[in-house]
């Protein structure tokens, strides 16, 4: 399921607000905005009872978030030497799950199916007498709407910083398309980084979450699910068998925005907001230095027609993203392709894992897992 953040995006402010009044207050706000943002994670570290009882290579160590489908905690996975870290996903069985087990079984098989460095492995899927686990790669540096806010004075990346960023997220996703899985939910929340990249060194980009996801085998998509203020004008207008990669694209375009400006391109909060998002009418802000060439993929991203929208082969062969990028990077993707394993008997176990979770009940130790 779509992570423990909430529907709406958090607090970040709106490229149309009043410039003078965000000008004067930004500073203020942005201070607040981040402690706010720290007193959830001091909040979140608090351990909030054994929810791995009985697993015994297991040793929960805190809580990462929760919200509305379900908690993830921080263990230690206690049969490698020294112990692994990892962020384990629980969602309640019984009624949860069996509400919700189209998006359940589309993470945990679409995920699994995404053996790349930019996206967060899937470890291991098992049942708990009460939830349905599952334990994936821990990213340590948090997510990348921290990450942005954090950034002093103004609460957001140099254009520099905001590419290398770019750069990762579209070879992951690029990856991800490839292997037939629209996210359909990208968001500054759902992008982890292995560091906090304050000792100097660029942080890597894990994409995570794939509640949302759609593999092209299942049908094209048709329902109108994500996080608003990322959702491309198609999704918006309800379109009927829109394309679910093109919209990964718009929500790209966003991310960057708020990378480079600090603020979204569209404020939830305007009763205009989905025609907004739906005419592409956003303000490019002039107080930010922001190069040609960015500001050009940037407008050519955020276009509100699918068919002129900039495409993914588009995006990776434009001046501004191959700037500084490392030798390799793009080739990387052909190679991790190549032999990748029949994923039907994964899916199997899947399945069966979900099925007896839609049940309450107590499970032996060792019965149900099912290693990715």
């Amino acid at each position: 399921m779509a992570g423990a953040g909430t529907d709406n995006g958090r607090n970040m402010p709106a490229a149309n607000q009043p410039q003078q009044h965000q000008h004067q207050h930004q500073p203020q706000q942005q201070q607040q905005q981040v402690k706010q943002q720290k007193a959830k994670r001091s909040e979140a570290g608090k351990p909030l009872g054994n929810y791995l009882a009985g697993i015994k290579h297991y040793v929960q160590t805190g809580c990462l978030g929760h919200g509305t489908f379900g908690i993830v905690i921080k263990a230690l996975d206690l049969r490698s030497d020294p112990p692994t870290e990892v962020a384990i996903k629980l969602l309640p069985r019984g009624d949860f799950v069996k509400n919700y087990q189209l998006y359940v079984r589309r993470e945990i098989q679409n995920q699994s199916s995404l053996r790349h460095p930019l996206i967060v492995s899937l470890r291991e899927v098992f049942l708990t007498p009460t939830h349905l686990a599952i334990a994936m790669e821990y990213a340590q540096g948090g997510d990348l709407f921290n990450y942005t806010l954090g950034h002093r004075p103004h609460g957001r990346l140099a254009e520099q910083q905001a590419r290398w960023i770019f750069q990762q997220l579209i070879i992951g996703l690029d990856y991800s398309h490839r292997r037939g899985v629209a996210n359909r939910d990208l968001k500054l929340e759902n992008l982890l980084l292995d560091r906090d990249g304050r000792d100097g060194t660029r942080p890597l980009l894990k994409i995570c979450d794939f509640g949302y996801s759609k593999h092209e085998q299942n049908s094209s998509a048709k329902t109108g699910v994500g996080t608003p203020v990322y959702m491309a004008p198609e999704v918006i207008l309800g379109d009927s068998k829109y394309d679910a990669k093109k919209a990964d694209i718009w929500s790209c375009g966003v991310i960057l925005y708020a990378m480079l400006y600090g603020k979204y391109p569209f404020d939830a909060k305007e009763a205009r907001f989905a025609r907004k998002i739906v005419t592409a009418d956003y303000k490019l802000l002039p107080d930010v230095e922001v190069s040609a060439d960015c500001l050009d993929i940037l407008t050519r991203v955020l276009v509100a027609s699918p068919a002129e929208r900039m495409s993914m082969d588009e995006i990776k062969t434009h001046p501004w993203f191959l700037k500084g990028l490392p030798p390799g990077a793009l080739e990387m993707n052909d190679f991790l392709l190549q032999g990748l394993a029949n994923q039907e008997e994964y899916h199997t176990k899947i399945d069966a894992i979900v099925d007896q979770a839609q049940h309450p009940g107590s499970t032996a130790e060792g019965a149900w897992f099912c290693t990715l």
